[in-house]
């Protein structure tokens, strides 16, 4: 720092970025980083009081869900209609190729075209889901960091194992992508240094979060009620 300037290095090549600094405090280190709609500069500062290094946790909960993409615990509902859509219109093309290329004998030149004609497909939905998870979840973790810095997700590792709930019902959980939103989440918000706990699920959906009454069944529907406190909720 010189003559209210804060000189910082950005290379050997690069001319370094110069700051007007009409400040006492200078930083120990400084960071350049993408927030999700621009460049920010992050600011570090020596503490020297121990007292004052403590941050309060403030937490908020994200349920991944297989309707909605996201539902969290502060009323924030990340709807999937568009993502449901490209997925099962993605599906109904991929059938109807897959019958052509039944009719058609092996090694020959319309079948080898109809079997790229559905690769070119399922790569190109591949491509436009990853598109939409990483804008929804970017979306997400920039906008609850501005008063959160805990990050719990339901924990759902393994739910598919051994749990047979019908033909219709296990086709849906096995195309459920709540293991690549939740890395999605992960990462992006533990690269903001915040911190991301994964929570176990079981009876959750049948607990009050105000007041911890669990009840006997799971609730109908998408609202919660308790009538022991009289918290209502997604």
């Amino acid at each position: 720092c010189e003559e209210n300037k804060l000189i910082l290095s950005n290379g050997k090549i690069t001319q370094p970025l110069i700051i007007d600094w009409n400040y006492e405090v200078i930083p120990v280190q400084v960071t350049l980083r993408w927030n999700g709609t621009g460049n920010e500069l992050v600011f570090c500062y020596k503490q020297d009081d121990p007292e004052h290094n403590y941050t309060p946790e403030a937490p908020v909960g994200v349920d991944i869900g297989q309707i909605h993409v996201c539902a969290t615990s502060e009323g924030t509902i990340l709807n999937g209609r568009l993502l449901r859509s490209i997925r099962q219109g993605a599906q109904r093309s991929v059938s109807i190729l897959q019958d052509r290329i039944s009719k058609k004998k092996k090694g020959s030149k319309r079948r080898q075209r109809l079997v790229e004609a559905k690769r070119r497909l399922s790569k190109k939905v591949k491509n436009k889901v990853k598109d939409i998870l990483h804008k929804y979840t970017t979306g997400l973790v920039m906008y609850l960091k501005q008063k959160y810095n805990v990050l719990v997700v339901g924990d759902l590792t393994g739910y598919r194992v051994e749990n047979n709930c019908g033909s219709k019902r296990n086709q849906e959980n096995h195309a459920w992508l709540y293991s690549i939103i939740s890395w999605y989440l992960k990462y992006k918000w533990s690269k903001l240094g915040l911190k991301y706990v994964p929570q176990e699920e079981s009876y959750t959906s049948r607990t009050c979060p105000e007041c911890g009454h669990r009840k006997k069944s799971s609730p109908k529907g998408r609202v919660f009620k308790c009538k022991e406190c009289g918290f209502k909720g997604h």
